[in-house]
């Protein structure tokens, strides 16, 4: 994944060392090529682990936000990588493990067994997939539509008044780009495929 900062191009990146150990790094690209790491997550040796997998970043108007979905929250960093805050989502409703994906992850296990590295699978799937921050500050996050559990059609959710998961009113579909305050949305109907470029900031509005 990759977000514009006014300081360069924040880039997240899955890093593999010489022990089978992953690091997952918030590492910014400045205007003149360089590459520093501003905030990672580490992994442990010989072990994939699916907090690293599950990584997402978003701009943010204090900075930039960074952690695993999989986690109750995402750390706020500055643009010079100090940690500021946390925001939580234990809103958000965690997402059981299909039979069909449960699956696909032993297969997954049994392989890499094999090649001697192991697998710490999560319990539940992650409440969402990608994050993005409106102008006033309100996070929106990407998830499966409420009844898909499989994640093959994504919606777009808000915190509500009330506490609870508010669906915003986007077209549900199963291809959505989020780029800071702008949502890239893809689905297909009778006439062909439709693409809409929707503003976060319009959302917020209705």
């Amino acid at each position: 994944d990759a977000v514009s900062l006014p300081d360069g191009l924040l880039l997240l990146l899955h890093c593999m060392g010489t022990d089978a150990k992953s690091t997952t790094h918030a590492a910014i690209e400045t205007r003149d090529g360089f590459v520093r790491s501003l905030a990672r997550l580490e992994g442990e040796a010989g072990v994939l682990d699916f907090v690293g997998v599950f990584a997402v970043i978003a701009d943010h108007p204090r900075g930039f936000l960074f952690g695993s979905a999989s986690e109750q929250c995402l750390d706020l960093f500055s643009p010079l990588g100090r940690k500021l805050d946390e925001v939580c989502h234990d809103w958000l409703e965690r997402l059981d493990i299909s039979p069909e994906m449960a699956r696909q992850l032993e297969g997954t296990t049994a392989r890499t067994r094999q090649v001697g590295g192991r697998i710490r699978l999560p319990e539940t799937l992650p409440p969402f997939l990608g994050v993005s921050v409106t102008a006033g500050g309100r996070l929106v996050y990407m998830g499966p539509a409420p009844g898909d559990a499989d994640a093959e059609v994504l919606a777009l959710f808000m915190l509500g008044d009330a506490g609870q998961a508010v669906v915003l009113p986007v077209p549900e579909a199963p291809v959505m780009f989020q780029d800071g305050t702008r949502i890239l949305a893809a689905w297909d109907e009778l006439e062909g495929t439709r693409i809409a470029l929707l503003t976060l900031d319009d959302l917020e509005a209705n």
